[in-house]
């Protein structure tokens, strides 16, 4: 089952989904974007992670710490974000769902970039290296174990706050009848 709605709540001329170099598809912004504008909302398909091998779903996100969220590859949404260790992005809890926020206003022929917070430890043999190329690289996607203890009670605070049930139909993450323009966000 596919469900295709909007995922990117950008207009359409204001991005473009263009090929990178080295990290496949990326998402690339034609016209200024505020902090605080809500960029879209990581909809699919949920999955239970003993059920998975993870390496099958290069779209597989973090949702609770027993099922994931992965993206239909073939549409257009925020599972395009590239990471980076220097994000413009971030993720953002609400109502159920998780949203893509921009952090910084974000100015033309920037691509769209978050960081994904991978847990520092989850690995054994990691395939999870950054290609991001800034000042504070990693060359990792994993976060770094003080900063990834400070955003899981973050964003568990803030689910917490909603106070919300998961919206689902079957095994899939139905989009939201009404989304905020804009949102105030943990700066990772």
């Amino acid at each position: 089952m596919r469900i295709f709605v909007k995922q990117i709540f950008l207009n359409k001329n204001t991005y473009r989904v263009l090929q990178t170099e080295k990290k496949g598809r990326g998402v690339f912004i034609c016209k200024k974007i505020e902090r605080g504008s809500v960029v879209g909302d990581y909809l699919g398909k949920l999955v239970r992670y003993e059920e998975v091998n993870v390496g099958d779903y290069p779209f597989l996100m973090y949702f609770t710490d027993k099922i994931g969220l992965v993206a239909d590859k073939n549409q257009q949404g925020v599972h395009l974000l590239n990471h980076s260790c220097n994000p413009n992005c971030s993720m953002a809890p609400y109502k159920g769902h998780i949203l893509f926020v921009a952090i910084r206003d974000i100015k033309p022929g920037e691509e769209l970039t978050a960081s994904y917070m991978f847990h520092p430890d989850i690995c054994k043999e990691c395939s999870h290296v950054c290609f991001c190329g800034s000042a504070n690289c990693l060359k990792t996607m994993h976060t770094q174990k003080a900063k990834y203890r400070k955003w899981r009670a973050y964003f568990e605070r803030e689910k917490a706050k909603m106070g919300c049930e998961i919206s689902t139909s079957g095994n899939y993450l139905l989009p939201l009848d009404c989304y905020p323009k804009k949102v105030l966000v943990y700066k990772t």
